[in-house]
């Protein structure tokens, strides 16, 4: 039998069947470890819409403050407790939005005031629904880049009188005005 010297905590040399192999502990270099960065939920787009009554069961948007990209003008707003459609966007409603890049129109709407999209500088795409937008006043469109698209989701009928309405208002012949053919269910 053989003698070692040594202990099993660090290096050393053995007789017998070890024939030279050491014991030990070894270092291995610890990884740098990065934290984690926190993960912050991204922050839900905000909208303040303001709404005036006006005949009856119908109800102006006069303000829209949305960080949304895109955007729906709303079909109903209440109004002290009671529902009205939405039929009018009124003059500068969405003045100061550097956000919305597409607004939607829907069908509901049938007025739009001067200056309705004034300062909506990042506003590349407009869709409006069927034939029903036809009071369209002088300027509605002023304060648009002139790469902004138009599309008209309409029959070909209703198409020609959102068309004429939209030319009569004096918007810029650099803007894009397409017709969509409306979905059938």
């Amino acid at each position: 039998m053989g003698t070692g010297s040594g202990s099993s905590t660090g290096t050393g040399s053995g007789t017998g069947s070890e024939s030279g192999a050491e014991t030990g502990t070894e270092t291995t270099p610890t990884p740098e470890v990065t934290p984690v960065p926190e993960v912050t939920p991204a922050p839900v787009a905000e909208t303040t819409a303001t709404f005036k009554s006006i005949k009856g069961q119908k109800a102006k948007l006069t303000k829209c403050t949305t960080e949304k990209k895109i955007y729906t003008i709303p079909k109903t707003a209440t109004i002290k407790g009671k529902k009205k459609t939405v039929t009018t966007i009124g003059t500068e409603a969405f003045e100061g939005n550097e956000y919305t890049k597409k607004l939607y129109i829907k069908s509901n709407i049938t007025t739009l005031a001067k200056n309705a999209f004034a300062g909506m500088k990042k506003l590349k795409t407009i869709v409006i629904y069927g034939g029903k937008l036809t009071d369209i006043k002088q300027g509605a469109f002023d304060g648009l880049s002139d790469d902004v698209v138009i599309k008209i989701k309409a029959s070909k009928k209703n198409y020609k009188k959102v068309l004429k309405a939209i030319q009569d208002s004096g918007i810029s012949e650099n803007i894009k005005i397409v017709r969509v053919s409306p979905k059938k269910k």
